[in-house]
């Protein structure tokens, strides 16, 4: 089997209070922060890759005047795909935080906002979303449906967040006539009372975490992309915006950027394929341009 890695980025706020929010957890063009998002494309462009941006459009409801639309720009320039994240809170309600937490006309509604934003950002329909924190439910499937996106990759298994209902898989599958591809998950070793047990003992702890460059070292994930290569059709993994940035000291995350560059070089050296959410829905027969089913109200 041919396993195609889908290198996804989460770009949004992660501190509210600071003035500079949006230049420093998103673009990366701060005084504190110059890894950002234009830096992270840069990488990426640097290898041929072209990653993923699930981009929470709806910062711009808080963040008024902050260069949403410049950075679109900017990322597609650099041959970067542009698809829709959700954080709702961001623009509805502060104490709803969650796709889950909105009804099915809500998150319709919620959906179609975010498609209309990108769409006048980056000149087209988003193809594919993540809820923020991965924090959709079934209602959240039928919403992309009736708005036309018909792939979706918000599921996480074992995150008590997510609220889809689906069994541990790192496979694709269909779900209200939505593609899901999940979350890739890699079995880990657990620490108990500050002992670390053995790698081999990973599959009876059952501890499952994502291919992230803030939750994995060096060694963990490229060791986690050698195993999984071969057994699954696409490769979630993962990063935020600000990944490369220490939340409370505004100082690098020299592990984080040692991991990103590892994984960068291990899928080079490899030759594994990297492809965007559009070239999966080719695959898949997809629609690539989502375009809003009429709503019919009551």
């Amino acid at each position: 089997m041919q396993t195609k890695v889908l290198i996804t980025i989460d770009t949004e706020v992660r501190t509210h209070d600071r003035p500079d929010a949006f230049a420093h957890d998103v673009a990366g063009r701060s005084r504190s922060n110059s890894r950002g998002s234009y830096w992270i494309a840069d990488q990426l462009k640097s290898y041929g890759f072209a990653g993923v941006f699930f981009l929470d459009v709806y910062g711009s409801g808080r963040f008024r005047g902050a260069p949403y639309r410049e950075l679109c720009e900017g990322l597609l320039e650099r041959g970067q795909d542009i698809q829709l994240h959700t954080h709702p809170d961001q623009m509805y309600d502060s104490k709803r935080r969650n796709m889950h937490d909105y009804s099915l006309a809500e998150q319709t509604g919620i959906v179609r906002d975010g498609m209309a934003l990108l769409k006048d950002w980056t000149g087209k329909f988003p193809t594919a979303h993540r809820a923020g924190s991965y924090g959709a439910n079934e209602d959240t499937l039928k919403a992309l449906r009736v708005n036309g996106i018909q792939l979706d990759s918000s599921f996480f298994y074992g995150r008590a967040n997510c609220k889809l209902p689906f069994g541990n898989s790192n496979n694709p599958f269909k779900s209200h006539d939505v593609w899901e591809i999940p979350v890739t998950i890699a079995p880990e070793p657990v620490e108990k009372l500050g002992f670390r047990f053995p790698f081999w003992t990973r599959h009876f702890w059952k501890r499952y975490i994502k291919l992230d460059v803030n939750a994995m070292c060096p060694i963990q994930i490229c060791r986690s992309v050698r195993q999984l290569h071969g057994t699954i059709p696409y490769m979630i993994t993962f990063l935020h915006s600000f990944s490369f940035m220490r939340w409370k000291t505004d100082e690098p995350d020299e592990r984080a950027i040692a991991s990103f560059h590892s994984m960068l070089r291990l899928l080079a050296d490899m030759e594994i394929p990297v492809v965007t959410f559009e070239q999966i829905a080719a695959e898949l027969g997809v629609d690539s341009q989502g375009v809003p089913r009429p709503v019919i109200r009551a």
